[in-house]
């Protein structure tokens, strides 16, 4: 990094600083700019994204995806299908030189993609002396995904308004291995469309992992080919299903994103749908109390065929994700119908457990652990596998998703009840089982990340992002610096160094639980919101400066759109911190919103004539 002080007379500027000089999200590790007389550069229309090192079909691939991220967007300076600017804007860019390409450099010819995988890169847009007019720009990273994120944040820098470029350098990598986001189409059927523009989000800002809860209770869309009666008797409708060739291609959609997909089948608990109509049986038959058959539960760990018919299961749903991963669930598995059932009460008997449910789900979960440890399958589950004592892999990633919450009620005149002094917020609307209940912020996800890492296991934190628990129509711009504040390493640990801690969180999770989302409105609920939550995942623990990251938020929303992707404003319309700023050119015909000079207007979508990014 030393020998890019060569490139003009430069100041470094960190995240920390309160001089912000660029737009991206996430912003970068460290950031250097020119302070030549010209200190950007123009694109021309002939500009392109060049290989200067190792290549692959993942990087031309990418390379032409992000020469029309620039080149194509929508609504930005359409002007009729002209895509040239204004002649009463030409003189902009007077003065400035063209930058005909960007080399892209890949040390590395592996184009594996894991939790492991090096995602750093370097970005030089400059000369390469200081008094050389010799303009060049190079992005150099070891893997194909790290070149994706310079790439990206290329993309980010450039002022649409004369589609030109600040001559800066950029050195970057993430916080933390994994930055996820779970989406949810069992509760409601999201079609593979709204999917694969999920993952274009995802890649805008740096997101790597895709958590997919695929089936649940309430239906199975999965259509497998060993069972199809699961989605035959499990989906909405013929319609609402995903098919081998459907995960395919959201699979290799997500690859070409450096994006890993991971799969939830949630057992023992959250089951019915689809699964009634297996035969032998592999669900639990409940009882009531005068002996009658009285519904279905939990699969029931009492019989063989409920084991072949997962070992089949998972030797065809892990193959076809990829990603060397798997999401058990095992969250909230409810014993009463165990304890009902007279064949699961004779099989803990005669193990010697008495009526010990503990016990019995530790011998499911052990079974089902060890058919995926012969896939070479790493596991994924949410807290409440470790939290009742269940003997885990020390590579099993605990989700700890409870206690970001706690339930608060309404008052008999409907108002909120706040609790510990803080806001409650509506999740499950106004109707339905849920009516009047509320919930309200703490930290009491600080005890289980404790308690995980003290016991040596590594964590990704999602209960302080879920997306779904906010209230309709409350202020969005109260709702994502809760996201953004969240410190995940912010437990006691007294046996651990901090170094310790650091290494044991391997991530951040948003997620979006389809209760009420469905697919028009699904892009919308989650950006820009999971910004916040990729950002915390990617920069250092001290860049926490809620008013920049608002000034970047409302410009990532505008690339979102610029980029034919779902985004609800980031900023209140009109607020005076960004003046005429608020609006993207997306909402008003592609047309730029003339801003004042004004640290919060938009210099990228706008015309701000003083800006520190201008």
């Amino acid at each position: 990094f030393s020998r890019l002080l060569t490139i003009g007379v430069a100041v470094l500027v960190t995240q920390t600083s309160p001089q912000q000089l660029i737009d991206v999200v996430p912003n970068c590790l460290e950031v250097q700019a020119t302070t030549r007389n010209v200190s950007r550069a123009t694109l021309p229309s002939t500009f392109q994204f060049s290989v200067g090192g190792a290549s692959s079909a993942i990087l031309e691939s990418a390379m032409t995806r992000f020469h029309s991220i620039l080149f194509e967007k929508k609504g930005i300076h359409d002007y009729g299908g002209d895509r040239e600017l204004p002649q009463d804007r030409a003189s902009s860019t007077i003065g400035m030189e063209a930058l005909p390409r960007c080399s892209v450099v890949v040390q590395d010819t592996n184009t594996e993609l894991t939790p492991a995988t090096n995602e750093s890169y370097q970005l030089n847009i400059g000369h390469n002396n200081l008094n050389s007019d010799d303009l060049a720009c190079t992005i150099t990273a070891q893997t194909v995904f790290g070149a994706m994120h310079g790439m990206e944040t290329f993309c980010q820098l450039v002022r649409h308004s004369d589609m030109s470029v600040r001559l800066i350098t950029i050195r970057d990598e993430p916080r933390f291995p994994l930055r996820a986001t779970m989406i949810d189409t069992a509760r409601r059927y999201l079609p593979v469309e709204n999917i694969l523009k999920h993952l274009d989000a995802m890649s805008c800002v740096k997101m790597n992992l895709l958590h997919w809860h695929i089936v649940d209770s309430q239906s199975w869309p999965y259509v497998s080919v060993a069972f199809p009666e699961l989605s035959e008797h499990g989906a909405f409708g013929p319609a609402e299903t995903y098919s081998p060739a459907d995960i395919r291609q959201v699979v290799e959609y997500a690859r070409d994103r450096g994006i890993m997909v991971i799969p939830e089948i949630d057992t023992p608990g959250h089951v019915w749908a689809g699964l009634a109509a297996l035969e032998p049986a592999v669900l639990t038959t409940c009882y009531g109390t005068d002996g009658t058959a009285a519904g279905t539960g939990n699969l029931d760990p009492s019989k063989e065929s409920t084991y072949a018919f997962l070992k089949t299961l998972l030797a065809e749903v892990v193959p076809l994700f990829q990603s060397g991963m798997f999401m058990v669930g095992g969250d909230e598995v409810q014993y009463d119908c165990w304890l009902s059932n007279p064949g699961v009460l004779a099989f803990v008997e005669a193990k010697g457990w008495g009526h010990d449910m503990e016990k019995l789900e530790s011998y499911y979960a052990e079974r089902l652990l060890s058919m995926l440890a012969e896939q070479n399958t790493s596991v994924m589950c949410w807290q409440d596998m470790f939290t009742i004592g269940l003997a885990l892999p020390k590579d099993t990633l605990i989700n700890v998703w409870s206690g970001g919450w706690e339930w608060c009620t309404k008052d008999t005149s409907g108002s909120s009840v706040v609790r510990n002094n803080e806001t409650c917020s509506a999740e499950y609307g106004t109707g339905g089982p849920w009516f009047g209940k509320m919930h309200v912020r703490d930290n009491s996800w600080a005890a289980a990340m404790s308690k995980a890492a003290t016991a040596g296991f590594r964590t990704i934190l999602s209960s302080p992002f879920y997306l779904n628990a906010e209230n309709y129509g409350s202020n969005f711009d109260e709702v994502w610096p809760y996201y953004y504040t969240i410190e995940p390493t912010a437990f006691n640990a007294p046996n651990l160094t901090e170094e310790q801690k650091e290494a044991s969180v391997q991530g951040v999770e948003a997620c979006l639980w389809s209760s009420w989302v469905n697919k028009d409105n699904f892009g919308n609920r989650f950006w820009p919101a999971a910004a916040a939550v990729a950002e915390r995942g990617w920069v250092a623990k001290d860049v926490t400066s809620v008013d920049d990251f608002r000034r970047r938020l409302h410009a990532l929303t505008c690339e979102l759109q610029s980029r034919g992707l779902p985004a609800e404003p980031a900023v209140f319309g009109g607020s005076f911190f960004f003046a005429n700023g608020t609006v993207c050119p997306q909402e008003v015909g592609g047309v730029e919103i003339q801003g004042p000079s004004n640290p919060g207007c938009l210099p990228r979508f706008s015309s701000c004539a003083s800006w520190a990014n201008s």
